[in-house]
């Protein structure tokens, strides 16, 4: 369904309409906070699927702009985002 988030993780999940900005807003605060709390969530919207997880800011650089992501690593279709390129994304 279009313009639907689902978020799952271990134990259960949430489903948020992102129609309008503040409701993509919305869903970026759900997902770093479900991710803080479960270490590892997956994202499907419009067809795509993310794996959202933690990390300790080592290792990999966000694909698109070639910054190292501080906490958080988005990653769908074989490319890893920073949190401000996969806001981008999102929207």
């Amino acid at each position: 369904m279009k313009d639907v988030a689902h978020i799952s993780f271990e134990g259960g999940g949430l489903i948020l309409p992102v129609h309008t900005p503040y409701e993509r807003q919305m869903l970026i605060e759900h997902l770093e906070v479900s991710t803080k709390r479960h270490g590892r969530i997956r994202l499907d919207i419009n067809r795509r699927r993310w794996t959202i997880s933690m990390n300790n800011g080592a290792g990999e650089v966000c694909t698109t702009c070639t910054r190292r992501p501080d906490n958080l690593t988005y990653r769908f279709d074989g490319q890893s985002l920073c949190r401000r390129c996969a806001r981008r994304a999102l929207h």
